[in-house]
Parts: structure tokens; sequence; C-alpha cells
């Protein structure tokens, strides 16, 4: 296998992939140049990719991911993820959601392109078809999702009663959740992120960089919003990736000591206001890590549980030298 793709199966230059998956229904913020190339510049043994694959009708789907870099990595070596750090990847059309023959399509096209191993961490808003995993290697995922589009007028109508209770006591507290957009607004995020690594039981250095937050809210659509106590003290924030029809949290913090004015409930009761506000279908609470007390917050606010499907694409020649490997162990 080389480099030389066949005609219709390419790389996307910069200006198609934003044209791609700036109007995408099943796009994430998780797809968008941008922040692939800031991931790539934190972890360098990545470099930002989108492969074109065509469809049927003559659509071209885009297949963000992160390729490893170095010469080793090449031809049946080769190996990328869609996406990083495990998120949603995966193809996207920006006509229209994919359907099932798009799918089979696309798994055509990746059996022709130079990538030996592909694992995608799947993607709520265009899952794999059942019909289409024979050929990969798959697990489930779940998250939790808010339908945006069948809330109420007043959404917090919509949440279990005592979800309802901590958004007002975040506002009797003087709690205010706004977006923030300067420097020192951030440093002082990251110094709640990195007391929440110590409480964890994390090193500093087992976190993400300042430097990482910095790039990332360089990125369109990627967004710092904080709840502030009646102080002014940032007592939880988060990073929020908004695309097309979605809005998903990322990344978080608490302050501890200001958990009792509830802050986290009245940080996402804000973001949901503003997801729909901006258009977005779905509100995201991303996946929980299994984790029981994270589910049941989520689930307080109406979000519900969705399933999709996690996979791994291996080149036919790479699928074949694994089976003589697995018959000669």
């Amino acid at each position: 296998m080389t480099e030389q793709l066949e005609a219709r199966v390419r790389w996307l230059d910069s200006a198609e992939w934003d044209a791609i998956v700036a109007p995408s229904p099943g796009a994430t913020g998780f797809h968008a140049r941008g922040w692939l190339e800031a991931m790539a510049a934190w972890d360098r043994r990545w470099k930002p990719r989108a492969l074109a694959l065509p469809l049927a009708d003559g659509a071209v789907a885009a297949l963000p991911m992160l390729a490893r870099s170095g010469w080793i990595r090449r031809g049946l070596l080769s190996r990328a993820v869609s996406s990083h750090p495990t998120v949603y990847g995966g193809p996207v059309c920006a006509s229209r959601s994919l359907t099932v023959e798009d799918w089979r399509a696309v798994l055509a096209g990746l059996r022709s392109a130079p990538i030996g191993r592909l694992e995608c961490f799947g993607n709520v808003l265009e899952p794999l078809p059942g019909e289409c995993a024979a050929e990969l290697m798959c697990r489930e995922a779940e998250t939790h999702l808010i339908d945006l589009t069948r809330l109420p007028d007043d959404a917090l109508t919509s949440f279990e009663s005592s979800c309802r209770r901590a958004v007002r006591k975040a506002e009797k507290e003087g709690v205010r959740v706004a977006r923030e957009t300067s420097a020192q607004a951030l440093r002082e995020y990251f110094d709640v992120y990195r007391d929440c690594l110590r409480r964890w039981g994390k090193r500093t250095d087992e976190g993400y960089p300042l430097s990482l937050f910095e790039a990332l809210l360089g990125v369109s659509g990627v967004e710092l919003w904080c709840a502030r106590d009646a102080a002014g003290r940032i007592a939880a924030g988060g990073l929020f990736l908004f695309a097309a029809r979605h809005c998903v949290y990322w990344q978080g913090a608490l302050l501890e000591e200001l958990a009792h004015v509830r802050p986290a409930n009245a940080l996402h009761h804000a973001l949901i206001v503003e997801a729909r506000r901006r258009g977005c279908a779905y509100y995201d609470f991303n996946p929980s890590a299994g984790l029981d007390g994270v589910e049941e917050f989520k689930r307080k606010f109406g979000a519900q549980p969705t399933k999709f499907t996690a996979w791994r694409h291996r080149h036919p020649w790479v699928a074949m030298l694994d089976r003589k490997s697995a018959r000669r162990g």
C-alpha cells in the first residue's frame, strides 16, 4: 500500500475540511479542524488530517482524525484516532445525516485508504448502523443527552425537583454564570482545575496544561463559561464546544469550598438555555466513565442515557496479518 490514494479517496485541504464540518448536522465541535490542530500542537505524536470519502450520490463525507506522525508510521503501520483525547469522531456530511448506504460507502472507501488502523470513538449524532458493524471491532458507549427541541419554554421546569432547588439556591446565593474571555479569567479557572486534580489524587502534571486551554479557546466554537459566587470567585466552570446542532460539555472543574452554593447546577442550567438560544438541538453532558454519581447528576437535568458505538477499522491486509498472527500464537 502506498501514500497515493485512489482518485476519489483523498486527503482534504483546510478549506474543504471546514466547508464540510461547519454546516454538518452530524458534526460535533471535536470534528473541527481547529480542535484537532490544537490537540496536535499539544501532543506532537499526532498530526491533524481529514479524509474525503465519496458517497454514492456524489456527495463527500469528511472523516477528521489525528494520524500518528513519524517515518515508521506509514502504510500498513499507520495509525489514526478519531478523535483525541477519546472524544467524538467519525464521518460527517455537510448536507445531511448519514444513511446506511452512506456508511457502506464510507467503509468501502476506508478499505482503500492508506491507514493501517483507525480507532473511532463514535459519534452520538452519527451512530454506526448495526448493519455495518460486522467488519469492524465495536464496543458500546453511552452519553447523556438533552433534546433541546422538546424542552418547555422554561427549561428549569423539566429538571428533577432536587435540581430545580439547587439552581434556585445558587441564584439566592448570588451565583452568576457568564462566558469568560480574558486571560485572567482563564488563569483563575486553571487554578480551580489544578485544585480539582489535587482533590482527585493526581499530580498537576497529569492534567492538561494551561497552554492547551489557551490554544483551544482560540478555536471557533470552544468557550469557557464560569459560575462566580457573590464575591466574584470562580466556583465552577467548564469548556464547552458549540457546533451547528450540538453543544457538549468537554471539561470542567468545581471549587470544593464553594460547592454548597450549587455552582455546577447553575452552570449547566445556563448553558442548556444558551445552547437552545443558539439553535442547538442537543445538549450533551459527555460520557461519564461509568461513575454512578456523575450519571445521577446528569439525569437530574432530564438528560437521557443514549448509546452509540465506538469502532475500530483495520485495513484488509492488516486484518489478514492479525489473523495469521493469532493462529501462530
